[in-house]
């Protein structure tokens, strides 16, 4: 199953800290906490330092979910 560290980019300048993955996530866990969240984007820390981020995009993109939009 694919992990966050598959997908991590580096951290955007404001991104929010909270809230966060640790890197050995999954990326269901990593959706699931931004979904919970109404986030599109989640800091993801090894050992509580923050290494970079994901964004619920390129998750789902990786999952092989097609989403489509309603509007």
């Amino acid at each position: 199953m694919s992990g966050v560290k598959d997908i991590l980019i580096p951290l955007n300048r404001g991104t929010p800290r909270q809230p966060y993955v640790d890197i050995n996530a999954k990326l269901a866990e990593a959706i699931e906490a931004m979904i919970n969240s109404g986030v599109n984007r989640i800091v993801v820390v090894r050992r509580g330092y923050p290494v970079g981020m994901i964004r619920l995009h390129d998750a789902v993109k990786k999952l092989g979910i097609q989403v489509t939009s309603s509007r």
